[in-house]
Parts: structure tokens; C-alpha cells; sequence
């Protein structure tokens, strides 16, 4: 199953339904259950019948995987429980499985067309809003392309093991068939995969891992990831379709640029470590000692060549220079965890995940037009020339320009201090300013 990734760019990335990997047609009447389709809700469970459940139904999945029809509707009740195996029959008029009412028979993307055998899991709702449809603490609510979606809208997620994005991650590939990792969330097939949300709080689960050759600032399009080479059509995920679709330990993330660019990268985790300019604040001299690619504690999770595979270019040390080897840093996942609305979405991973950011691909808006134009912005600066661990004064210059240099903006505008450290619990002013478009808010979804 394809997760769906978390935000509302839809267009930009042909994966709300546009993509021929992802058509998914609802069938507005009875369908292929019984009783009264149109009102049934799977996260209530009202609507059908006396021995019946409301859940997603599939008509039809062609064997090339470009046409998958289903609908939300009422099916017999099955009598598999919660992480009970269970069996999907195929496609068509029976097109439902044998789990009980309020979990639904999650299978691998290669059985949904003929039916097979999967895993019972919990139906939740994947907006957060309604409580009494949360997944147990094991778990997280993940929205999933062709499962619950309706007019490209999820009214329901299937809930999914959690997992740490660390532990439970290959970052180098180093295993020819199965991952080398100290974790054991995740089957062998999977990683853990997850990241900030427009709503609710970042969370990581385990997902299927689809293409192997995604990794740091690839391009993620929908001609990219070596799954699309899968002898079964329905094998294949193009890294753009999902966000499953970077390899495990990356996720789609940044734009490649500021310059207007809609292209989404695949973006490696890191341990994120407070950095800024000052002495004892950033570590060592080297860039492993130093905290700008990360915890040199955890030397396996900074943004290094010998950890991550892809662009892992990091910033010669030391520099005067605010743009001079401004490469690879490791900042901080709360920079991303703001709603539309601009309001902060707390979660645990906030301070304790991080992404491998390069600041020179990047500007921000210094003269304050709410705009990013090379000719009068900068790129942003290195963590460890700026001697503000917070946002700065705010505080425009005479010429209206709002810098590093001048007090006005500091190391917390940057994502390069933690929550405490950036002072982001109190701050009410100037964050990193919203028209730097570096954060597609991962609008689409996940691949089962």
C-alpha cells in the first residue's frame, strides 16, 4: 500500500488521483456490499445493517494497476480480530475481507486485484479529530492511497505499527536481502517511515519500502525509483506516487530549490544537535565533531558521506563566511511541525529527529517583501555563524533588511537550535518566513 504523505500540493506532485499509478474511480451506489452505502461511516460503524461492517470495498483493479475502483460501503462482518492474518477476496462483487467491523484487511499492493491473504488492522481517523477513533499507543492513524479515499480525501486510516526512524532503518543498504538494522519493528520488506504533519503530530511507522535507489536530494518524480522496473505492474510505485517512495531513512521532503521549482527531493534523517556560533556551542572543529551535521554522539545518524547515500556534501569547518561550504546540515523536524494556520503541532520526534538540510540550495527573505528573489535575498547562512540561538530582534535596519548580521534574525529561525534552545515555546514572531517554499508538507499519500 502506497501511505499517503501528509499535505496539500497535490497538483505539483501527481499524487492525489492524477497519476495513471493511482486512479481511483468511487462507486457512488450500493456497489459491490449491501444495505444503505451512502450514509455507512467505517470510523462510527453506522449506516449498514444488523451483521454487516462498513468498510472499503474493491470493484475492480486492473492487472496493469492504472485503474483501481473501489468505494465505501457495507460488507458481511468477518470474525478476524485486530492483527489477526486474514483473507481479501478479489476484486469484484465480494470485493471486501473477513475482519470484524472497525479493522480492515491490510495486504501487500500485488493482492488487492485477486485477493489474499494480509493483516487485520484498526480503522482510525487519520485527521486526529475524533478521539474515539485513535490507534493504540503502539500504533499510528496513516491514510493510505485506495483504501477509505474519496474523491482523493481519506475518510479514514488504517492504523500501523510504530517504529524508530533510526533503529529501523537501513540508511546505507548494507543487506543484499534484508536490512541491517538494530531494530525489529519493521519486516524485512518494510522501513520506518513518517515526518511532519499538517494537523497531527510527527509520528514513524512501518511501510513498505518500494524503490532502493531514492536517497538524499534525488529527484522524486513519477518517473523516478527502480520499482518501476518490477516484472508486476502492481509492483510498481514511482517515488513521486508516495511517500513510501524514497528508500528507507529517506523521505520526500524539501523542494529542490527556492527558485520556484516544484521537484521534490528525497530527504535523509539525522539526530539533530543545537548549533550555533559561539564558543562550545557547535561542537568541534571537524565537520563529525561539530553538532551542524549533527550529534557527533550518534555518528551513524549525521549527514555524512559514510552514513547516508546521495548528496551528502557537509560544511568545511570553521568558516567566517555565512554562505562560504554551505552544505549539508542537520536541522531540526519542529522547523516543518506548523500547521496552514501557522500554529505549532507538538509531537516527542520534534527535537529528536532531524533532516539533512543543504542551506545553499535555500534563501529566505531578508528585505521583507514576502518574496525570494535572488537579486535582493540571501541564501540562508550557516548554523555556526550566528550568535543568536533564538529568532532574533525582529528588528529591521534602516534599509528595511532583516539579517543574521544585524540581530534582526537568529539560529532559530533556521531550524538549527531545538525547540528550548530557539526559546519556540514563548517566540510569537518571526520564524522562518512561510513564502521560502522548501517544504511541500508531503502531499500524497502512502503505497501498502
Amino acid at each position: 500500500m502506497q501511505k499517503l504523505a501528509l499535505g496539500a500540493l497535490c497538483a505539483a506532485l501527481l499524487a492525489c488521483g492524477s497519476n495513471s499509478d493511482n486512479k481511483v474511480h468511487i462507486v457512488t451506489d450500493a456497489g459491490s456490499g449491501s444495505g444503505s452505502d451512502a450514509t455507512c461511516n467505517p470510523l462510527s460503524q453506522t449506516g449498514c445493517n444488523t451483521g454487516e461492517k462498513c468498510t472499503w470495498v474493491y470493484d475492480l483493479v486492473s492487472a496493469d494497476g492504472t485503474n483501481i475502483l473501489g468505494h465505501v460501503g457495507c460488507a458481511p462482518d468477518g470474525d478476524k480480530v485486530a492483527h489477526d492474518q486474514c483473507t481479501r477476496n478479489a476484486a469484484g462483487a465480494q470485493g471486501w475481507d473477513d475482519c470484524k467491523a472497525g479493522t480492515f484487511c491490510k495486504a501487500k499492493r500485488e493482492l488487492v486485484g485477486p485477493g489474499g491473504v494480509g493483516v487485520c488492522e484498526q480503522v482510525c481517523d487519520n485527521s486526529g479529530a475524533d478521539a474515539t477513533s485513535a490507534c493504540a499507543t503502539d500504533s499510528a492513524c496513516v491514510a493510505y492511497h485506495n483504501i477509505f479515499e474519496v474523491s482523493s480525501m481519506n475518510v479514514a486510516g488504517v492504523c500501523d505499527y510504530k517504529c524508530d526512524p533510526f533503529a529501523d532503518n537501513d540508511f546505507l543498504h548494507t543487506g543484499s536481502a534484508d536490512p541491517v538494522r538494530a531494530g525489529s519493528a519493521c519486516q524485512p520488506y518494510e522501513g520506518c517511515y513518517g515526518g511532519p504533519r499538517d494537523t497531527q503530530a510527527t509520528s514513524f511507522s512501518c511501510a513498505r519500502e518500494y524503490n532502493t535507489d531514492m536517497h538524499n536530494r534525488d529527484e522524486c518524480t513519477a518517473t523516478s525509483g527502480n520499482s518501476l522496473q518490477a516484472a508486476n505492474p502492481l509492483s510498481r510505485v514511482a517515488c513521486s506516487t508516495a511517500s513510501n517512495g524514497c528508500s528507507q531513512g529517506y523521505m520526500p521532503l524539501l523542494y529542490e530549490d527556492t527558485s520556484g521549482s516544484q521537484v521534490v527531493t528525497c530527504t535523509a534523517m539525522c539526530k539533530p544537535k543545537s548549533c550555533w556560533g559561539g564558543t562550545g556551542h557547535c561542537g568541534g572543529n571537524t565537520s563529525t565533531a561539530s553538532n551542524l551535521t549533527g550529534d557527533p554522539a550518534s555518528p551513524a545518524n549525521q549527514c555524512q558521506p559514510s552514513a547516508i547515500i546521495g548528496n551528502a556534501v557537509t560544511p568545511a569547518q570553521p568558516s567566517a563566511d555565512p554562505a562560504a561550504n554551505n552544505n549539508l546540515q542537520c536541522v531540526f523536524n519542529w522547523e516543518f511541525s506548523f500547521d496552514k494556520m501557522g500554529n505549532f503541532v507538538t509531537s516527542p520526534f520534534n527535537d529528536t529527529v532531524g533532516w539533512c538540510e543543504d542551506h545553499s540550495f535555500y534563501h529566505y527573505d531578508k528585505n521583507g517583501d514576502k518574496m525570494i528573489t535572488a537579486a535582493d535575498d540571501e541564501v540562508e547562512p550557516r548554523c555556526d555563524t550566528m550568535t543568536d540561538p533564538g529568532f532574533g530582534t525582529g528588528s529591521a535596519d534602516g534599509s528595511g533588511n532583516c539579517t543574521p548580521a544585524n540581530g534582526c534574525r537568529g539560529a532559530g529561525s533556521f531550524g538549527c537550535t531545538s525547540s528550548t534552545d530557539s526559546g519556540l515555546v514563548t517566540f510569537q514572531g518571526m520564524r522562518r518566513d512561510p513564502t521560502v517554499r522548501i517544504h511541500p508538507r508531503l502531499p500524497y499519500g502512502y503505497e501498502p
